[in-house]
C-alpha cells in the first residue's frame, strides 16, 4: 500500500467512525467533526470555485452544508457515494444559493443607515468576549458603512446588524441566526465566538485603515 492509499484509507476509516457517531447522536461529534471536515471541505470549495473571490460566502456555504448534516445525518447515504463528495455537492450548492442571494441583494441594494442603540442589560447568556475594539475617533457607523459591501454572506451581516446596529450579546440570539440550535450547549458558543471573532477582526482592519487616512 502507498503513502496515498494508506492516508486514503485513514481518511475513509474516520468519515466511517465520525458519521457513525453522527448518527448515534453523541454529543461531542458535531464538534469533532466540524474540526475535521470544515478546513477539508472549504479547501474542496476553493478548488471548485475559483472563480469565487470572496471567502467569507465559500467559508459560509462550507458551514452551511455541515450544520445541514449534522442535523441530519441519515440524509447521507454511504452505499451512494462518499461523505466527501456528498458534503462538497451540498456545499456547492448551498454557494450558488448565496451567489444568487447576493446578487438580488445587490439589484435592490438600499443605503445602510445604522443607528447604534443602547446595549441591553446583561445576563448569563452573553457572551463577555465580543467587545468591538476600534481606534481612537473611530465610529461604529463609519465601520459600518465601510465593512457592509465586504460582509456578502446573508448570515454575516444579521449578525453584524445583530452585533452593531442593535448591540445585541446575547448568545442564545445568534444561536438563532446561525441556526446552529441542534449543537451541544459549549459547541454552541464555540461557534457564536469564532464568527464573531472574524467580523471583530475584519472591523478593527476597517478601523484601522480610517485612522491611516
Amino acid at each position: 500500500m502507498t503513502a496515498s492509499d494508506d492516508a486514503a484509507h485513514q481518511h475513509a476509516v474516520q468519515e466511517a467512525e465520525l458519521h457513525r457517531r453522527l448518527l448515534a447522536q453523541d454529543p461531542t461529534a458535531p464538534d469533532e467533526a466540524a474540526h475535521y471536515w470544515l478546513p477539508r471541505l472549504y479547501a474542496a470549495l476553493c478548488r471548485r470555485n475559483p472563480t469565487v473571490s470572496d471567502p467569507h460566502l465559500l467559508e459560509e456555504a462550507a458551514e452551511t452544508a455541515l450544520l445541514e448534516y449534522f442535523k441530519n445525518p441519515a440524509r447521507y447515504d454511504p452505499d451512494r457515494l462518499s461523505l466527501s463528495s456528498y458534503l462538497l455537492m451540498a456545499a456547492d450548492r448551498d454557494l450558488k444559493n448565496l451567489l444568487q442571494r447576493e446578487a438580488r441583494h445587490r439589484a435592490h441594494l438600499v443605503p445602510l443607515d445604522p443607528v447604534v442603540h443602547g446595549t441591553p442589560a446583561r445576563n448569563d447568556e452573553q457572551d463577555e468576549d465580543d467587545a468591538i475594539a476600534l481606534p481612537p475617533g473611530v465610529t461604529r457607523e463609519q465601520v459600518l458603512q465601510a465593512l457592509w459591501d465586504k460582509v456578502r454572506s446573508p448570515r454575516d451581516r444579521e449578525v453584524l446588524r445583530l452585533m452593531v446596529v442593535e448591540g445585541e450579546r446575547r448568545t442564545e440570539v445568534f444561536v438563532q441566526v446561525l441556526g446552529i440550535e441542534h449543537l451541544p450547549r459549549d459547541a454552541q458558543r464555540r461557534e457564536v465566538k469564532r464568527v464573531k471573532d472574524r467580523l471583530n477582526k475584519m472591523m478593527r482592519r476597517v478601523g484601522e485603515g480610517f485612522r491611516g487616512h
